[in-house]
C-alpha cells in the first residue's frame, strides 16, 4: 500500500523537476550541521559549559537529532526499503560526530531509544493516517484538503496519551524496588528524556505543514507543560536529586534545546521544498 501512495505522491510534482537544488542538498546540509553540533557543542564531552542552563539546552538540541532521523525514516515518500537504512545511518553517523571527543554509553543508550521509539510511532501513525514529507516542486504542490485543525485536534489528543502512558510506565518502574539499582535507572532515564523530547514532533509537524497555522500552537503549549512536569515527576523517584523546582527548571532548559533543534530542522527541510502532506489512510 506503501508503494502505491509513494507513486501518486511522486507524480504530483511538476514534470521534469529534478529536485537537486535545494531538495537533495538541503537535507545533507541539514545531517552535515547536525553533525558539526554534535562533535563542536556535545556538552558531555570534555568540561561542558560552566551554565546548567547551557548544557541543559545543548544537550536538548543534541537528543532532537535521532528524533530527526526518525522522522525523515519514517515519514518521506520513499520505499521502507530505502527510508530504514537511511534513517538508521544518519542516527548512527550524528551518534559516533558527538561522541568523537568522549564516548558516553548513556547518550548512545538515548539515542537509540528515542530513535527506535519515534520510528515506531511514526510508522503507526504514517500507516494509519495517511501522512507523508513529500518533496514539492516550486510550482506548488496541490494537496488533498485537508486542515490543519485536523491535525491539532486529532494529534494531540493522541500525544497526550501517550504522555500519560509514559508517565504511567517509568512511574510504574520506578516503583518496583524500594532501593532503586542502575539498572532502573537505566530504564526510566530514557523514558524521561524521550517524554521531554516528545512534544517536539508536534511542532515540527506545524512547520511542515503545507498550509501553516498558529492556531494549535496554544494546545503545543499545553502539551510542552505536561511533558516537563511529567518528567520532573518521575524523576524525584529516582533517588537523590536536586530539588523539585530545581529540577523542573533543568528539564525546561532540556525540553526547549529538543524543540530548537527540531524546529530548525524543520525549517530548513520546508526551505528544502518538502512540506507534509495528508493523502488518506
Amino acid at each position: 500500500m506503501d508503494e502505491t501512495d509513494d507513486n501518486a505522491e511522486e507524480s504530483a510534482s511538476t514534470p521534469g523537476e529534478t529536485g537537486w537544488r535545494p531538495a537533495v542538498w538541503g537535507p545533507l546540509a541539514l545531517l552535515a550541521a547536525h553533525g558539526l553540533f554534535g562533535f563542536l557543542f556535545n556538552p558531555i564531552a570534555g568540561d561542558g559549559p560552566d551554565s546548567e542552563e547551557v548544557g541543559g539546552l545543548l544537550i536538548g538540541v543534541l537528543l532532537s537529532q535521532p528524533m530527526v532521523c526518525a522522522w525523515w525514516a519514517a515519514w518521506t515518500q520513499a520505499s521502507w526499503v530505502l527510508r530504514a537504512p537511511t534513517g538508521t545511518a544518519a542516527c548512527i553517523f550524528l551518534l559516533l560526530m558527538s561522541s568523537l571527543r568522549e564516548w558516553d554509553a548513556m547518550i548512545a543508550v538515548l539515542f537509540a531509544v528515542i530513535a527506535f521509539t519515534f520510528w515506531g510511532l511514526f510508522a503507526v501513525l504514517r500507516w494509519k493516517t495517511g501522512w507523508r514529507l513529500v518533496r514539492i516542486s516550486t510550482a506548488g504542490l496541490q494537496t488533498p484538503a485537508t486542515s490543519v485543525a485536523q491535525f491539532g485536534l486529532r494529534f494531540l489528543i493522541g500525544w497526550t496519551t501517550i504522555v500519560a502512558a509514559l508517565c504511567a510506565l517509568a512511574k510504574a518502574v520506578a516503583f518496583t524496588t524500594d532501593h532503586l539499582s542502575r539498572g532502573v535507572e537505566a530504564v526510566t532515564l530514557p523514558i524521561v528524556f524521550t517524554l521531554l523530547v516528545l512534544p517536539t514532533p508536534v511542532l515540527v509537524h506545524l512547520i511542515l505543514a503545507d498550509r501553516f497555522n498558529t492556531r494549535p500552537l496554544a494546545v503545543f503549549a499545553l502539551v510542552v507543560g505536561a511533558c516537563v512536569l511529567g518528567a520532573t515527576f518521575i524523576a524525584t523517584s529516582l533517588g537523590p536529586m536536586p530539588a523539585w523546582g530545581e529540577l523542573l527548571w533543568i528539564f525546561s532548559w532540556f525540553n526547549s534545546g529538543a524543540i530548537i533543534g527540531g524546529a530548525v530542522s524543520a525549517v530548513a527541510l520546508r526551505w528544502s521544498g518538502y512540506r507534509m502532506i495528508c493523502t488518506g489512510p
